[in-house]
């Protein structure tokens, strides 16, 4: 999570510098709040607070959904650029 914040400061910053609106900096931005969102349930879970299946099926469709922005986004670059 924290290498996701620090890439997502620092693509503010390029798109700050550049004015990049396509779909990159959207998906980063998606990524890292999915990841934050993972490490929350996560930690619930690992408590034993989150025994219920609603939530191990949140924190999995997190990690799909996280996984897919964070394939995504450096292959738009690729096919882009």
């Amino acid at each position: 999570v924290l290498l996701l914040a620090i890439g997502a400061a620092l693509g503010v910053r390029e798109v700050m510098l550049i004015g990049d609106s396509g779909p990159h900096p959207t998906l980063g931005v998606l990524a890292l709040w999915g990841a934050f969102f993972m490490l929350l349930s996560g930690s619930l879970l690992a408590r034993g607070k989150g025994k219920n299946r609603r939530l191990k099926s949140i924190h999995m469709l997190l990690g799909i959904a996280t996984l897919f922005c964070l394939i995504s986004a450096p292959v738009y670059l690729l096919l882009t650029r």
